[in-house]
């Protein structure tokens, strides 16, 4: 029989959330984010985890499709954000049938507005949003990243207004706090440079229906659609993943992208990174894998949930000593565990041996503000002592347990 003798158990304070599964269906379908214009282009659908209270951490998903296809049902392999703790809010734009740019992006920009206007309503965090788009959809969210603070911009003879006024609640930012970008275009006019199965100059191709006419003929009007155009040091932090081998949006739209951008984010210390799939290319399946996709979840952990770090706390011996309850069982015993949450945000619970071996992880995930427990199954470890460590944003705290025969 094993008695556990604790030193003690944590009480912490940070940030957290919570866990929930996709059953496919959204909690809101169908809502019009322009004033209920009608028009099935400004419609948005929203997921929410299965638990939790909210408000939930948002990510954004604007599909592809070349600006001319595509619609928001089209969340595949994003959906299992929604079991990480994130609302995920899927949109439709305006394609290039309707509008030529900068219709996209005002829409894009009018549906962020509209979260953070009806946030309450809907149960979402409006002051942690984030992005992912996947080929032009990943060129829409670049643009989100580097224009959130851009109303109307001219280059040469052309100038657009980049904000617009779609649906309203201009009182409202359009900035987003994270993006991941897919394989998406940056630079039209180069696009031709490397070899695919697009003929990007011609005027048939995707981007020259985009800016309304051939896209060589059409510098300035491309400019404007460019993510670089606008790139400052306060952008959004920035995530690309994308196939070196895509023969629809060649690699080197990620490298162009990241090479202007890397210079100004390392000055003012945000997160830029550039993750090549080797020999993958164009599309979800052939980008997205379980490493590629955790890659996502903890870029917006790190940015969107953990933004928020702890300041202040000052723990006292009354916070950090919990009783723990002794189970006795020889085949099955476990050991209860208390720790405090006092405010949302990401946690992880890890068990360390004497060695700095980790042997368990029990929390990883997000928590809204709260106390809470765990159960260790401890009857595979041996006698010694082991340590319990509990990270929340920035705020760390260790405990030690006694494991006796």
């Amino acid at each position: 029989m094993r008695v556990f003798i604790p030193k003690i158990i944590i009480s912490l304070s940070c940030i957290l959330f919570f866990i929930g599964n996709v059953d496919g269906q959204p909690a809101w379908a169908d809502v019009n984010y322009a004033n209920n214009d009608g028009n099935i282009r400004h419609d948005l659908d929203i997921y929410l985890p299965d638990s939790g209270t909210g408000p939930f951490p948002v990510v954004v998903y604007i599909h592809g499709g070349g600006w001319q296809d595509g619609n928001k049902s089209n969340v595949g392999g994003i959906s299992p954000i929604i079991d990480e703790g994130y609302a995920l809010v899927s949109i439709n734009y305006r394609l290039t049938a309707e509008a030529i740019y900068p219709a996209q992006i005002n829409d894009c920009k009018a549906a962020i507005r509209w979260m953070r206007a009806n946030a309450t309503t809907y149960n979402l965090d409006a002051s942690r949003i984030g992005v992912i788009g996947t080929s032009a959809g990943g060129h829409l969210v670049a643009l989100l990243g580097t224009s959130g603070d851009v109303t109307t911009h001219t280059v040469g003879d052309a100038t657009m207004d980049i904000e617009g006024n779609v649906g309203g609640n201009l009182s409202y930012s359009s900035r987003v706090q994270a993006v991941s970008d897919w394989f998406g275009p940056t630079d039209f006019l180069k696009m031709n440079d490397f070899p695919g199965n697009i003929d990007h100059d011609a005027p048939t191709s995707p981007e020259s229906k985009l800016v309304g006419g051939p896209i060589q003929d059409n510098p300035n009007k491309c400019a404007l659609a460019n993510p670089i155009t606008y790139a400052s040091k306060d952008d959004a932090p920035l995530l690309m993943i994308h196939g070196t081998a895509d023969m629809s949006v060649p690699y080197n739209q990620s490298e162009l992208l990241y090479q202007a951008l890397q210079p100004l984010f390392d000055s003012a210390g945000t997160e830029i990174t550039l993750h090549p799939v080797d020999g993958a290319g164009h599309g979800l399946g052939s980008t997205m894998s379980t490493e590629t996709f955790n890659m996502m979840v903890e870029f917006f952990n790190r940015n969107i949930i953990s933004s928020t770090s702890v300041k202040g706390f000052k723990s006292t011996s009354k916070d950090l000593i919990q009783l723990i309850k002794i189970y006795t069982s020889s085949y099955n015993s476990k050991l209860k565990i208390f720790y405090k949450v006092q405010f949302p945000g990401y946690v992880k619970l890890e068990i360390y041996n004497t060695k700095g071996k980790l042997v368990d992880i029990h929390v990883n995930a997000y928590k809204q503000a709260g106390d809470y427990r765990i159960f260790w199954n401890n009857y595979k470890h041996s006698a010694g002592t082991y340590f319990c460590k509990l990270t929340a944003g920035k705020y760390t705290e260790s405990a030690k347990i006694l494991l006796l025969e």
